[in-house]
């Protein structure tokens, strides 16, 4: 198999974030939680909720869209994506449900060359007596017995009190005539906030959060990739690319992302073939992918770019003392703010709840179970790093 030099350069200049994951590996509870929530989803007439939380980077996204991918052939779910338009009420929800469960009925018309029956709109489906009954007979088009409903939500930090309160009628009552399953993803204080609106008392394994990857994990993935692009080299090589990667990854899935691209480019600077692929090229690259990510982070609050060198000590100190109270974590703040502003004197002055509060809501600290914490390892090195000067 020759190298795929188009693959390559679509991988290696491929933009945007890291929502959809062409080499996908590990996440086994992840996913073994998804089958259970589905289980569950037909034991009981309420949905049943599954949150994956976890800072900016953990590959969360993906695997709601790795999810709905490999089950897209699973007759009895029926994906819906949360947009915000089905989230206004609970009739916009059925409506939307309606509209999925069409476009789906449309994709199987054009296969077996058109429609059966003259179902082809939600107002037509709609003229059933009850959502339940449209549903019903939907199913029956199409043939579907235990027809469950996956609800997929991300950025579930940023959902507001229209959509909450929908969210919290699916947690109380379910949706009619059907089994269901919310599936949502947003950072960790997520959690909190669906709280908040209501939804409260899931299952004890409803919320699962994403953390590193295993090296294998990344080794794998990769070596995946090598195999898809055709690359040339010994499987001795492959096993030692794949390798170099894994360490650049430091187990997170951005940063695996990232360094993938990075040796798609080495290899296409190398017309594929491993041995003559500059490795120290890519852990270059590799790690300004990184820094890039990190500085990401600390942008789009004002309070964060006030000063870097608060954010350094604070993150490194949120790692060591591991704050069990909100009110130790605004200290850990407010001391580092002090002794940076007496050093400098700016005019206007860093509220170290509102520091604390930006920090949560990018991702860069976390609450856990125990306090608070820095969810990212590496980021927490990069931090020493720049307070020493390395």
């Amino acid at each position: 198999m020759p190298f795929n030099r188009e693959l390559a350069e679509d991988l290696a200049f491929r933009t945007g974030d890291r929502d959809h994951t062409r080499y996908f590996c590990g996440r086994a509870a992840e996913l073994d939680s998804f089958t259970a929530a589905c289980i569950e989803a037909g034991r009981k007439p309420q949905s049943a909720f599954r949150l994956y939380t976890g800072a900016p980077g953990c590959g969360k996204t993906s695997l709601l869209s790795h999810i709905r991918k490999t089950h897209a052939d699973v007759k009895e779910l029926l994906f819906v994506p949360a947009r915000s338009k089905y989230l206004r009420s609970d009739a916009s929800l059925q409506e939307g449900v309606l509209e999925a469960a069409l476009r789906v009925q449309g994709v199987k018309a054009e296969v077996r060359g058109g429609l059966s029956t003259g179902l082809k709109t939600v107002a037509e489906m709609l003229q059933a007596k009850t959502f339940g009954e449209a549903v019903e007979e939907w199913r029956r088009e199409c043939a579907i017995d235990g027809l469950t409903v996956v609800l997929q939500v991300d950025e579930a930090q940023n959902l507001d009190a229209e959509s909450l309160k929908v969210l919290a009628e699916l947690h109380a009552y379910g949706l009619e005539g059907v089994k269901s399953v919310v599936l949502a993803a947003g950072l960790t204080h997520a959690k909190d906030v669906l709280t908040g609106g209501g939804i409260s008392r899931t299952a004890h394994n409803a919320d699962v959060d994403m953390g590193l990857l295993a090296r294998e994990e990344c080794v794998a993935s990769t070596r995946m990739m090598l195999d898809d692009l055709g690359a040339v080299g010994t499987d001795s090589e492959r096993a030692s690319a794949a390798g170099h990667v894994a360490q650049f990854a430091l187990g997170w899935p951005q940063h695996l992302f990232r360094a993938q691209q990075a040796l798609c480019r080495g290899l296409l600077d190398s017309g594929g073939v491993i041995c003559d692929t500059n490795m120290r090229a890519v852990e270059r690259h590799s790690s300004q992918a990184r820094t890039d990510y990190y500085n990401d982070r600390l942008r789009g609050r004002q309070e964060l770019e006030r000063s870097p060198d608060v954010n350094y000590r604070v993150i490194v100190d949120v790692a060591r003392e591991r704050p069990t109270r909100e009110s130790q974590l605004h200290r850990i703040c407010k001391l580092r703010i002090d002794e940076d502003e007496k050093k400098h004197e700016p005019l206007v002055k860093t509220n170290p709840v509102a520091y604390a509060t930006a920090l949560v809501e990018k991702g860069v600290v976390c609450r856990t179970a125990d306090g608070y914490a820095s969810p990212i390892p590496s980021m927490v090195m990069w931090a020493r790093e720049k307070i020493t000067g390395e």
